[in-house]
């Protein structure tokens, strides 16, 4: 036997020790000692599989242990066998003897299986058993709130606080919770967890907005305004209670309808008789028509979302807002030429609008549009308009890596890291222009760090992580 192939002999002789230890024994059947100890091996790697099978053995002589059956459970868990864990886990509750850190598990095991109001129960027996483990009060509440029940998320959090210091984000949490019974209340929670580095800047935010919503004598306009606040921040099913409320207490209020009708979509229910009684409403309402086209447009529908955008700008034939949304829908549609005019008209309009003049700078590039006679000279404008944004930077390098400069390009990709050294964007054209010159090593540098620094889901990420694999 090589000494490569031999075992660890001291772990060997230590095995009845730590079984033990493990187990507390004292003088039993020898049959169930075997078993324990043969587990405790199994544990140590040796044979993973086998594990569950020797704690089985043993309860067959000491079926009431029910820290076995809660070791089985963790273990099953481990393995994702929701059935599994939960019939042993339950067991040892059945018992009396699961532990909080047991019913944290149960919890998940319920979760994984997709029973969530088990799931909620276990988590809030675990907070209830023991009330320093935070991630029982934040799963309970987290399960109530995909769930819609609002109002059991903001007291299982009430109970979480009450129990001593509790993280920003629970505190964010209650303040978002809290904004559709009181406003007040909320903004004492948000302020709070402003303090808090990890939520400090949208707290703040939403805080500042409404605070400001709950200065109008109005109810409706601010339950309205409170519930553009909460949308901003993505806060889709707080924000659809007060819109709800604006409906209820102005029933002809076309806007409450409008922004009722989005927060519906955006929750994955049907928002379209909301947007429709909107329109009925106030057929030149901006809120009810400009949601319709971007219902149509989510909807895979720009023929439709184009009739309302039409309309928009024909009421409104000085803001270039309209002519960009119309440029985009027809590019979505095939469009280009059209597409094109709109999109020239919108930096007509409004000349130091910089978010028109990118955009026309990238419709040029992405669908190779006169890039030289339209686009440059839009990328230009955007320099000038901002000179030491990273962004402006990185788009002047774009235009001119598909107008082939590679020199130009490289110089104005280097100073848009100078001035943000995390920016993705300026990586990812980076590592592209890198590629173009064959120079593979430092293509892979850049690429890697467009990948990383970007939202994962994001087209910059996903873009560079593709040309990694290739």
């Amino acid at each position: 036997m090589s000494r490569e192939d031999r075992p660890d002999l001291i772990f060997l002789i230590l095995l009845p020790v730590l079984a033990a230890l493990a187990f507390n024994l004292w003088p039993r059947p020898f049959g169930l000692d075997q078993a324990l100890v043969s587990a405790v091996l199994a544990r140590s790697e040796r044979f993973p599989g086998e594990y569950n099978g020797y704690l089985y053995q043993a309860l067959e002589i000491e079926p009431w242990r029910g820290e076995l059956w809660e070791e089985i459970g963790t273990h099953e868990l481990a393995q994702e066998n929701w059935s599994e864990a939960i019939e042993a886990l339950a067991k040892a509750q059945r018992r009396g003897e699961l532990t909080a850190a047991g019913h944290l598990l149960l919890g998940k095991a319920y979760e994984g299986a997709g029973s969530a109001d088990k799931a909620i129960q276990s988590y809030l027996r675990a907070a209830s058993i023991d009330p320093t483990r935070k991630e029982a009060f934040r799963q309970a509440a987290s399960l109530q709130r995909a769930g819609g029940d609002l109002e059991g998320a903001a007291h299982t959090l009430r109970l979480w606080l009450a129990q001593g210091p509790a993280d920003g984000a629970a505190r964010y949490e209650l303040g978002v919770l809290e904004a559709a019974r009181d406003l007040n209340t909320s903004l004492g929670y948000l302020q709070a967890a402003a303090k808090e580095e990890t939520v400090s800047d949208k707290a703040e935010t939403l805080s500042k907005d409404l605070l400001r919503a709950s200065l109008e004598s109005d109810e409706a306009y601010r339950s309205l305004l409170a519930g553009r606040a909460l949308a901003r921040q993505g806060e889709w099913d707080a924000a659809a209670g007060l819109f709800e409320r604006t409906t209820t207490l102005a029933p002809d209020y076309a806007e409450g309808w409008a922004f009722l009708g989005q927060a519906r979509q955006e929750l994955g229910q049907d928002g379209l008789p909301a947007l429709r009684q909107a329109a009925r409403l106030d057929p030149r309402s901006v809120a009810a028509q400009s949601l319709l086209a971007l219902y149509w447009r989510q909807n895979n529908q720009p023929d439709l979302a184009l009739v309302y955008l039409n309309r928009l700008a024909n009421q409104n034939p000085e803001e270039a807002v309209w002519e960009l949304e119309l440029g985009n829908v027809l590019v979505e549609m095939g469009n280009l030429f059209s597409a094109a005019e709109h999109f020239q008209r919108a930096v007509e309009l409004d000349a130091g609008n910089v978010a028109a003049w990118r955009a026309l700078a990238e419709f040029a590039i992405v669908h190779s549009f006169e890039p030289r006679t339209m686009g440059l000279p839009a990328a230009r404008k955007v320099l000038l308009l901002t000179p030491n944004d990273p962004a402006a930077l990185d788009l002047m390098g774009w235009v001119l890596l598909n107008l082939e400069d590679l020199t130009s390009a490289e110089r104005f990709l280097h100073l848009a890291m100078q001035k943000d050294a995390r920016y993705a964007p300026a990586y990812l054209h980076l590592g592209q222009l890198y590629l173009q010159k064959g120079q593979s090593q430092l293509a892979e540098s850049h690429l890697w760090k467009a990948a990383n620094y970007a939202e994962p889901e994001s087209p910059t990420a996903i873009i560079a992580r593709r040309l990694l694999e290739r």
